[in-house]
């Protein structure tokens, strides 16, 4: 009788995506894979806007499973109208004496909504969770966020197959109280739902 139990991390940010959450869904890869009786299979998101380092991959363990499925058909036209698909233009000459620009204090956009830019890739990532959870047959849940995207697709999927699933919120200070009051009181009780 196999004794091993398996859990299934959501976490649309992984190796090789190179964003400050990715370092928190390899911890807990490596930090459960240390364990004899567990099993890491894991849905993440391949990496858009040009933001990977395929170095990170050597930090996945090669046990773990991974499945880049948190992806939808509309990623590939998000990423066109962004334009993160135009080449980038070519640096000037070293040796050309270039005027600096002045700096100019970029506003920081306030997050207004619970949801984030994974949202148009919810309908594909449940879809390929029920195809992970079918053949490997997880007994939990463990979500990383935010992106918040992720405790959609884990609350489908835990209703769907009745697994627990863990909400691992890798920054709590989005729910800390001086941001939550510059949002409108519909989006503090989404939020907090």
């Amino acid at each position: 009788m196999d004794l091993t139990k398996k859990v299934l991390l959501i976490s649309p940010y992984f190796p090789p995506h190179r964003a400050i959450g990715t370092k928190r869904a390899i911890n807990f890869v490596q930090g459960v894979h240390c364990k004899d009786d567990w099993e890491v299979i894991v849905l993440a998101s391949k990496p858009f806007n040009d933001n990977n380092d395929p170095e990170l991959l050597d930090q996945i363990p090669d046990e773990v499973k991974v499945d880049y499925g948190f992806v939808g058909i509309f990623r590939p036209i998000i990423q066109f109208l962004s334009g993160s698909n135009k080449k980038k233009k070519p640096q000037a000459p070293v040796n050309k004496v270039q005027t600096p620009k002045p700096k100019t204090k970029k506003k920081k956009k306030e997050s207004l909504t619970p949801f984030d830019q994974y949202l148009w890739d919810v309908g594909s990532a449940i879809r390929n969770g029920k195809k992970l959870i079918r053949k490997h047959k997880p007994d939990v849940i463990w979500v990383n966020a935010d992106p918040w995207s992720g405790f959609i697709v884990a609350h489908s999927l835990s209703r769907k197959f009745d697994i627990p699933w863990v909400a691992d919120m890798r920054d709590p200070w989005t729910i800390f109280f001086r941001r939550m009051e510059s949002r409108p009181k519909v989006t503090q009780k989404l939020i907090r739902h």
